[in-house]
């Protein structure tokens, strides 16, 4: 038993040693993280470390976009971050002294530590929110012109949009002629489909709104959920301030997405661009390509769709010709019988 004990302990010493028996390489290191997610205008200590030991260094900072903040001691063993009141991404350096020895056991090559530093990514969505916070009721009329391009399938259609806070949503879809082709009424946890026979279908969708807990043009969204359920981390690719991309990936697994790319015009509070990604590929894209301001609140007032449906590119292209913020919409218009509104 004595013997399997010590068996046991070497096994320990081992697994914690190098392969030709040394011990492991010490590395300077930087505390907290070597990846900081910050907010807007706040403070973060950077300690340099070895050893478990606070060490004196140097402190330099870098900025990708936008910029991080100010560092309150460009040499110490630690330095204060003040971030900035705009997004920004940048990196941290702590370097030690050049001319002096690095500590004891410290291999060469591992003088320099960077820590990746993003600012403001709750923010960006929290402005988002606030701006769909100001929207009670939405009604709107759009011409959208739908094709298939490997099947020379074009179609166009005149919609009417209402929507009203928290959940209520209605698309009634005409022709040209303004017969009335189908109406989809979205209440709660249910999608009710009306056809143009006046037949009524009703459909649970609970899963789906569970999952798609994201930014859109008009509902806000549990932005503490969203922010829990998901790692969040900038595109500098599609950043360009005030517009900032952003890559969200889902804690879980959904059978809807596994990747969310948004654009956000930060001044405007708006997602101008989201792509969503299912097994590395793109199944659904839309991006606005013109603006309206209406009542001190930014909409798209032209926006393009791509989907993937059966293995054909579908491409929904949307100009509004009218929209209405806040106006008076009563709840009998979300209701299963209700097939549509006049034109």
């Amino acid at each position: 038993m004595r013997k399997t004990l010590w068996g046991i302990i070497l096994l320990v010493f081992l697994a914690i040693s190098t392969a030709n028996g040394e011990a492991a390489p010490l590395t300077l290191e930087v505390y907290p993280s070597q990846t900081l997610y910050l907010s807007l205008n706040s403070t973060t200590t950077l300690t340099a470390m070895f050893n478990n030991q606070s060490v004196e260094a140097n402190w330099t900072k870098s900025n990708m976009f936008g910029d991080i903040g100010t560092l309150s001691a460009a040499f110490g063993t630690y330095t204060v971050l003040l971030t900035s009141s705009s997004p920004a991404q940048g990196t941290i350096t702590v370097q030690l002294p050049e001319g002096l020895p690095p500590p004891e056991g410290l291999p060469h090559g591992t003088q320099t530590k960077q820590v990746r530093v993003m600012v403001g990514l709750a923010e960006l969505f929290k402005a988002v929110n606030d701006r769909s916070a100001q929207i009670n009721t939405f009604k709107a009329t759009y011409r959208l012109v739908m094709s298939v391009p490997a099947l020379n399938v074009h179609e166009t259609q005149t919609v009417k949009l209402l929507s009203k806070s928290p959940d209520k949503l209605k698309l009634s879809l005409y022709s040209l002629d303004a017969e009335h082709l189908q109406t989809q009424i979205y209440s709660g946890k249910y999608m009710t489909l009306i056809d143009e026979q006046g037949k009524i279908y009703k459909k649970d969708i609970t899963g789906f709104v569970e999952e798609m807990n994201t930014p859109n043009i008009v509902f806000q969204l549990d932005l503490h959920r969203f922010l829990n359920e998901h790692h969040l981390d900038f595109n500098p690719m599609f950043t360009n301030p005030p517009s900032y991309g952003v890559n969200a990936l889902p804690e879980k697994k959904n059978d809807y997405y596994d990747r969310l790319l948004f654009v956000i015009e930060y001044d405007k509070g708006l997602v101008s661009r989201r792509e969503v990604y299912k097994d590395d590929n793109l199944i659904s894209s839309v991006w606005i390509e013109d603006y309206e301001n209406v009542d001190n609140l930014w909409f798209g007032k032209q926006s393009v769709t791509k989907t993937i449906a059966s293995g054909y590119e579908v491409v929904h292209e949307i100009r509004y010709d009218s929209i209405e913020v806040n106006g008076e919409i009563g709840d009998e218009e979300f209701r299963e019988g209700r097939k549509g509104h006049s034109l």
